[in-house]
Parts: C-alpha cells; structure tokens; sequence
C-alpha cells in the first residue's frame, strides 16, 4: 500500500488516509466469512476467491484473498480501476 500511495510524486496522495484507516480496521477485524467482511465495506467477490474493497469512494480498488479459518488477508493488488 505505502508503495502505491507514495509513488509517482505523489499522484495517489488521497489514498493514503483512507488506505491506512483500512489497514487498522483490518488488522482488528475477526471474520467469519464474506458475509461479515460485506457487513461491514462495500466489497466485491470475485469467482477466484478474490474479495475487491472499494476505497475512497471507488477512486481505488484493494484486491487480497482471505483466508478466514486463519484469520489472514493477503493484498494482491492496490490501484486504479483503469490500472
């Protein structure tokens, strides 16, 4: 995320806040399954078991894979939807 965010001088400046505030929510979240990760953000799934945040209003997009038996989410892509 820091890459992103901090990359090209500064163009994806705005999504640092939101990013992190993500981040820490995130960090403490305790999900069961989709439904509880759908309660809570405006999320996609994907058939691959990719779950898609929206961020900053649709501005950007957080893809990551959880796994919810671990407790795990690992970020597989931060950008735009143009990206």
């Amino acid at each position: 995320m820091y890459e992103f965010y901090s990359a090209q001088e500064g163009r994806y400046a705005d999504a640092q806040a939101p990013l992190k505030t993500w981040y820490y929510e995130v960090c403490k979240a305790q999900w069961d399954g989709p439904d509880d990760v759908k309660a809570r953000y405006d999320v996609s799934f994907l058939e691959n078991g990719c779950v898609v945040f929206n961020i900053l209003r649709h501005k950007y997009l957080l893809v990551a894979k959880i796994s919810y038996p671990m407790q795990i989410l690992y970020i597989c892509f931060v950008g735009t939807p143009q990206q």
